[in-house]
């Protein structure tokens, strides 16, 4: 079944209407089949293009969404081994962001102490002295986090650990943008421990979104959002940086500005 599902999906990507038409009343037929997750798992990681890899990797997506407690316990574990080894052997961003995706899906019904490679996952490739691997297991960790914040609690200090290293790249503005992402998801659930050691990462934080606004405006809007995160969770960690939080604010609008009266 997998090489007639990959046709199936090269015919989704032609520009004429007739054959996505056709393709998509073989592709209704295919998903009665009971074979189509390991069929989606075999195009996902073995197909030779990306455009069909991250398909077969959205659908798995919609299909897991749906129907995971109808999938068998032992068909979930070769599905949590596969999404993983896809992850690891992807080098389109496009996919690498498609199966984060998938793995935040399957987080929240997995929690990550019953999906131990998930998390054996995130810790060499966070850790990884490569900055591509590191960039790609932040994203990771972002999108996992976002899913299910809570579930990840009992490893809430060991990652603001990881995010205070992070944010010393400041020539990796992609782990930046994921660093502030992740640690924006986990302030509303962090506890007094947690909070204590977040205190001494507002100045970095600060930095890196300095650092991130030259690189991508949009991310470091989004990532900006921290500094309402944390307001509304625990304003006392926020006091001490407002004088240099407001220079920052001062100075961002600034440059914005300029910006557009260049433009």
């Amino acid at each position: 079944m997998t090489e007639e599902l990959e046709q199936i999906l090269l015919k989704l990507t032609q520009p004429d209407n007739a054959v996505i038409q056709q393709a998509t009343v073989q592709l209704k037929q295919a998903f009665k089949d009971p074979a189509i997750i390991p069929a989606l798992c075999a195009v996902m990681s073995g197909s030779r293009n990306h455009q069909i890899r991250q398909s077969a990797t959205v659908m798995l997506r919609m299909r897991v969404k749906k129907h995971w407690k109808k999938i068998s316990p032992n068909d979930r574990e070769s599905l949590k081994a596969l999404v993983l080894q896809a992850f690891m052997q992807e080098t389109e961003h496009t996919v690498q962001h498609s199966l984060s995706q998938l793995c935040a899906v399957m987080v929240k019904h997995e929690t990550p102490d019953r999906w131990p490679a998930l998390l054996q996952l995130l810790n060499q490739s966070t850790k990884s002295s490569n900055p591509n691997d590191r960039q790609v297991g932040l994203l990771l960790l972002n999108k996992v986090m976002e899913s299910n914040p809570e579930s990840f609690k009992p490893h809430y200090c060991q990652l603001i650990q990881l995010f205070s290293t992070v944010l010393q790249d400041l020539s990796n503005p992609s782990a930046l943008y994921y660093c502030i992402l992740t640690l924006t998801a986990i302030t509303a659930y962090t506890g007094t421990e947690e909070m204590n050691q977040m205190r001494s990462l507002i100045p970095s934080v600060i930095v890196a979104l300095k650092h991130l606004i030259k690189s991508d405006q949009d991310e470091a809007s989004e990532a900006m959002e921290v500094f309402n995160e944390l307001m509304e969770s625990e304003v006392s960690i926020i006091i001490p940086h407002v004088a240099e939080m407001v220079r920052f604010c001062l100075e961002v609008t600034s440059s914005l500005t300029e910006s557009e009266q260049e433009g």
